[in-house]
């Protein structure tokens, strides 16, 4: 891509970054921080590099169109020592894109994961260092080389310590993007604030077709949605974390309705990792045969019969 330079360079202290994969939050976060003054590198595959490398790339939030055209750079291995690294692949691609990295080169990076359904040691085991957790709570689509943003405040929450160093970096880091930053050690309780809404989505949408605004016109429908979130706040208690089924509902409802069938156009990426990650915490010890999760059970077992 040949992309005329950002006019924004409000950052001082200039950051090299690489960003591994091609997700839309890959090239969302690419575009934010190059904005704010930052020097970026998308490591990935040379095809997927290809498919934007004669295109514009377009970010469309809000109902306006940006087509801010980006100088990324790409490289297809890691031979550098990068001050951070954003891993940000697609889940099901995450394992062959960390093929790409060179543990050598990452010594001294900072490396923050912000994808969220792979179980957490899997990175760490990988490349044999501690990452940063983070959860990105917007609502992105990626359409060949179209971005498309549905949320109005997106935000990232880092499981850090507020006062850290790292904490501190990384406030920075976006201080001139439109992406807030929460700082929130309890890396449960984020995962969770994460994870709710977006598996009551998928639970409720799937099997009938109908999405929770349809749904919460009738009143099977309201019942249908109340128990569901009864029993995944249930489930997060035994996780030691307290949500509130209005919390759940409250960030359901701030997702514009035309989104919501995208995720009934996803059943084998998006939705199939998420119902995996379900059935882990479901399936595990005594939770299997716990009767207060009768109706995510039922819920599964619908989508997978579907699918």
């Amino acid at each position: 891509m040949f992309f005329a330079k950002p006019e924004n360079t409000q950052t001082t202290n200039i950051k090299n970054i690489c960003i591994l994969g091609t997700s839309a939050l890959s090239f969302y976060l690419a575009a934010e921080l190059q904005k704010a003054g930052h020097k970026i590198t998308i490591l990935c595959l040379p095809q997927e590099a290809d498919e934007f490398s004669a295109t514009d790339f377009i970010i469309k939030s809000e109902q306006k169109l940006q087509s801010h055209r980006h100088n990324f750079n790409y490289s297809f291995e890691l031979d550098f020592s990068p001050d951070l690294l954003f891993i940000a692949s697609n889940t099901i691609r995450l394992r062959r894109d960390l093929l790409l990295l060179s543990p050598r080169y990452l010594t001294s990076t900072l490396i923050v994961s912000l994808t969220s359904t792979a179980p957490n040691s899997l990175i760490s085991d990988i490349l044999g260092k501690v990452i940063i957790n983070a959860y990105f709570n917007g609502w992105l689509n990626r359409n060949k080389n179209h971005i498309i943003n549905y949320s109005r405040h997106p935000n990232i929450t880092f499981s850090l310590e507020e006062l850290s160093p790292q904490a501190i970096l990384l406030q920075d880091l976006f201080n001139s993007s439109e992406i807030e930053t929460i700082f929130q050690s309890n890396n449960a309780a984020n995962f969770w604030r994460w994870f709710a809404p977006r598996i009551t989505s998928a639970l409720l949408d799937l099997p009938s077709g109908k999405s929770i605004y349809a749904l919460g016109k009738i009143k099977e429908g309201r019942g249908l949605i109340d128990k569901c979130l009864n029993e995944i706040t249930n489930l997060a208690a035994l996780d030691n974390v307290k949500i509130e089924s209005a919390d759940i509902l409250s960030q359901i409802y701030a997702i514009p309705e035309n989104y919501t069938p995208l995720l009934q156009k996803l059943p084998k990426t998006s939705s199939v990792l998420l119902l995996e990650r379900l059935e882990a915490l479901l399936f595990h010890g005594t939770t299997s045969e716990d009767p207060r999760f009768e109706l995510l059970k039922k819920l599964i077992k619908k989508i997978r019969n579907k699918l």
